[in-house]
């Protein structure tokens, strides 16, 4: 696991997301997520079932008000979905604060 990720996790949920395999786009009405988010999904349906994995990390592309693409990589194309589906989409974030991570480790450290 990248040490990048190891501090985070499933965060706010965003909502239940229809999937269009002609836009290849995720719908869920202001869903407030901007190109470069992180999302996680789980409970797949439909075409989502076999592309998508869930809990896995996915970053928002084309974003408007209602919907939203997800790619592999910040600036990777859009999973491509070839039949209609549906997900829970989850924000990935951070778990635990900054400083809070300092001083649990400085805990762990022995002073000599």
């Amino acid at each position: 696991m990248s040490a990048l990720w190891m501090n985070a996790g499933k965060d706010a949920t965003v909502g239940t997301a229809t999937i269009a395999a002609t836009t290849d786009l995720f719908n869920i009405a202001a869903h407030g997520l901007a190109d470069g988010d992180t999302v996680t999904v789980d409970t797949l349906t439909g075409g989502a079932v076999g592309v998508l994995v869930a809990d896995a990390v996915y970053f928002v592309r084309d974003a408007t008000t209602n919907t939203f693409g997800v790619s592999l990589t910040p600036a990777g194309p859009l999973v491509v979905f070839s039949v209609d589906g549906g997900a829970n989409v989850y924000r990935y974030a951070p778990q635990y604060k900054a400083n809070a991570l300092r001083r649990i480790m400085s805990l762990l450290v022995a002073r000599t």
